[in-house]
């Protein structure tokens, strides 16, 4: 579930879309640990070789969950940031949460995790769903919180950022991801968190000021997304003026998949 995809026309490191996403089999998050799959056409996908998923371990306690990649082109790496909750009823004489960042020169060796950015519970909200997008020389964050808004941050290196800036988005996200698509941000936001939830498009100019429509772009179905439709990402093909859309859905039955749509822009 909650994949992220970035593409390279030509190829990174032998495939052209790397995702990353989490395990979560019938709701168990001791599973939700960051792993990466690739591909070369978008629909079948395997793991990398050499690779060994997942490419950061279950914490002592608590659990991580919601990764996003994302390409840092002056190095030549791939990020991959996650969230690692140490929340007070599994963790004693804890109560945090944090967003953590592992770096890969060839998306199959990665370096040891770093924090770089984390919150005390008792005070702050709990922050969610990392969205990270590189736009002329800066790296963008926006994050959806269990106070119903978003908070948004940059940086130069995607390591030091910026104080989060609230920022209104309407309806407020569970789960949200964002694209830079055709000189444009465009926002998908889950809006809620139960059985039900749709996804929901919004667009910005600048990443702070966010218009959304007033119909999901996305229900669930009838079939293995008939539950909700939860964290998705987008890309643009501009030869093909073509969206493309992976989503993580979850089944009445429990079960959690990630598939695939398309709509012509």
């Amino acid at each position: 579930m909650h994949p992220d995809v970035i593409y390279f026309p030509d190829g990174w490191h032998g495939h052209k879309y790397w995702m990353a996403m989490t395990p979560y089999p019938f709701d168990t998050d001791t599973y939700e640990n960051p792993s990466i799959v690739v591909s070369d056409d978008g629909r079948s996908w395997s793991v990398p070789d050499g690779l060994e998923n997942p490419i950061v371990p279950r914490p002592d306690c608590d659990h991580n969950s919601d990764s996003d990649i994302a390409y840092n082109p002056r190095t030549d790496d791939l990020y991959v940031y996650y969230t690692e909750q140490s929340r007070a009823d599994r963790c004693p004489g804890e109560n945090g949460n944090s967003i953590r960042l592992v770096t890969s020169a060839d998306g199959i060796n990665w370096s040891a995790p770093q924090t770089v950015m984390n919150w005390d519970l008792d005070t702050d909200p709990l922050y969610l769903s990392p969205a990270v997008v590189y736009v002329d020389g800066i790296f963008h964050m926006w994050l959806a919180s269990s106070a119903s808004s978003v908070a948004h941050a940059t940086s130069d290196d995607g390591v030091r950022w910026s104080p989060l800036e609230p920022i209104d988005v309407t309806p407020a996200p569970w789960h949200l991801d964002v694209a830079y698509v055709d000189g444009e941000f465009v926002m998908l936001l889950v809006d809620s968190p139960v059985a039900g939830a749709h996804l929901v498009a919004a667009t910005s100019n600048d990443g702070v000021k966010w218009s959304a429509g007033s119909d999901p772009i996305l229900s669930p179905g009838k079939g293995w997304d008939d539950e909700r439709i939860y964290r998705s990402t987008l890309l643009y093909d501009d030869s093909m003026r073509l969206l493309r859309l992976w989503y993580s859905a979850k089944s009445s039955a429990g079960q959690w998949h990630i598939g695939y749509a398309e709509a012509a822009r």
